[in-house]
């Protein structure tokens, strides 16, 4: 069935909706993957303001089909515990101007994500006035097919290359941020991420490395710091680090994230994420999962006991 067939009449907003098999999390870290520079697109775009696809205010310009010109600009970005929304207002040069907007929402009961693709156009746009290429492009990233094949191979990639785990802990995000980031606070309530930490450079400075000992394996491991967006204006901050010269099954080059989401001053989702460039044994992948949950439910436990110290010194 065409779904322009069912584009209301009085309004100027089509719409598409479907329920993924993956978390929100994992499929967040994905769709990103997908409409990125980091694809065989790459060389079809051109930015005309920064250099990223995924910050607000940013433009760029994008060749679809390599004969289309898109002008582009991220306007919105909403990413929170129960959803998330993505926005770009779109200009094209075959005369149609609209916003193209991903809401991605949670679904706890079957860890599931129901993702949504909605289409505002700035003034009413009649079907039968499109061309067959207007056409065309539309159904690119709107029909039913395009949008589970996408899906499929979402949840492909996932089943081999990324580890994600997340619980809400009950401290405020600042607390939580300063003790995470200090990897040996974590080493201490889980020697599993390794023993005898050291710091060369500072904890929150990109380019700093951490040294670590991995106890099970008799082996050093080096984790340089790739990221640290703490941004006061925003409710999600990124500490990510990349693992260097480390070869063995779960510590395999791969980059490790710690999301922090601000719920309300006192809770925050903590998120674990691991992603290999290489696909990884399921087996292997399952065990790491393992002992991440169990990372957690430390810190977890944790902030659950010193909350109840203080409220009993209170």
């Amino acid at each position: 069935m065409d779904l322009w067939n069912n584009f209301p009449k009085n309004q100027n907003t089509i719409s598409y909706s479907n329920i993924i098999n993956i978390n929100i999390g994992t499929f967040y870290i994905y769709l990103k993957e997908f409409l990125s520079l980091n694809n065989e697109d790459s060389t079809n775009y051109f930015f005309v303001k920064g250099n990223d696809t995924w910050k607000i205010g940013n433009k760029f310009i994008y060749y679809w089909s390599k004969i289309y010109k898109l002008y582009i600009q991220i306007i919105e970005i909403i990413e929170e515990y129960d959803k998330i929304k993505i926005s770009w207002e779109i200009e094209t040069d075959f005369g149609l101007h609209y916003i193209k907007s991903y809401y991605l929402y949670r679904v706890t009961a079957s860890d599931q994500t129901l993702a949504k693709i909605i289409i505002t156009f700035r003034e009413y746009i009649s079907y039968n006035l499109l061309s067959l290429s207007q056409k065309k492009y539309f159904h690119s990233y709107i029909n039913k097919e395009t949008f589970i094949q996408k899906s499929k191979s979402i949840q492909k990639l996932n089943e081999n290359s990324i580890s994600y785990e997340s619980c809400i802990i009950n401290a405020n995000y600042h607390e939580l941020w300063d003790f995470i980031t200090d990897l040996k606070n974590l080493s201490n309530l889980a020697p599993i991420i390794g023993i005898n930490l050291e710091i060369w450079g500072k904890p929150q400075q990109v380019g700093s490395f951490w040294k670590c000992y991995l106890k099970n394996y008799n082996k050093f491991i080096y984790l340089k710091i790739i990221k640290v967006e703490k941004n006061e204006k925003r409710n999600r901050w990124l500490y990510a680090l990349e693992t260097i010269g480390s070869y063995l099954f779960s510590y395999q080059q791969h980059e490790i994230e710690y999301c922090f989401t601000k719920i309300n001053e006192e809770k925050t989702q903590l998120s674990f994420v691991h992603k290999y460039s290489k696909k990884i044994d399921k087996k292997n992948l399952k065990i790491l999962s393992v002992n991440k949950k169990d990372i957690l439910k430390r810190v977890k436990r944790y902030f659950d006991i010193n909350n109840k110290k203080t409220l009993i010194k209170n």
